[in-house]
This record gives C-alpha cells, sequence and structure tokens, in this order.
C-alpha cells in the first residue's frame, strides 16, 4: 500500500448520538475519500450492545446475534459515520473473486 492509500490510525473521535449513545469508532481510507465512487469505513468491535462471543459492535444479522442488539449496532454505525441508518449497505462477507454491484438511488 502506498501512504496514500493506507488507513487512517486516528478514529473518529468518541461521541454521543442524538439520543445519547456512543458512537462506535470508525477507521477511513483518505485514499477513497478522495472519489465520489468509494465510501468505506471499517468499525472496532468497541461501543456497540452486543454480548457473549459478538461483543460489542456486531453488524452481522447473520450470525446468531439478537437482531436488537445488532440493529442499534448498525444505527451507532450510521451515527458515526453522520448518516442515517437507511442510507448504509451491510454485506454477508465471503472470501472469493465474486463480487455485487449495487445500483445507485436516483440513477
Amino acid at each position: 500500500m502506498t501512504p496514500s492509500s493506507s488507513p487512517t490510525t486516528a478514529a473518529t473521535p468518541a461521541g454521543r448520538t442524538a439520543e445519547g449513545s456512543p458512537l462506535l469508532k470508525v477507521v477511513r481510507w483518505p485514499a477513497l475519500d478522495a472519489t465520489s465512487a468509494v465510501d468505506a469505513v471499517v468499525t472496532t468491535r468497541h461501543g456497540g450492545v452486543s454480548s457473549g462471543p459478538w461483543a460489542t459492535a456486531n453488524l452481522g444479522l447473520h450470525v446468531g446475534d439478537d437482531p436488537a442488539a445488532v440493529v442499534t449496532n448498525r444505527s451507532r454505525a450510521a451515527a458515526a459515520i453522520g448518516l442515517p441508518l437507511g442510507a448504509l449497505v451491510f454485506a454477508h462477507q465471503t472470501h472469493g473473486a465474486r463480487y455485487q454491484r449495487l445500483a445507485v438511488l436516483g440513477e
């Protein structure tokens, strides 16, 4: 990776949502911020409400975690990047060479 494509080491500062919930910390890639073609962030495992093996910031509905906890975690992730939950796309991650193209609303 070139320095400009490396993720930033500083996560979103700790803060609170409008409802007073803690924000999840996210890591961003400056090289992707320069384009409108791709927005990508990675969350840490801290700041969520999941417990047990999913503690604390699980975002996956497919792993057996409490769905209400996952929705809360996803809402906190959205708030951390300044977007409504409905603006985010979540995927079931698999490792391989296949991809899925997403349509952009309004196109």
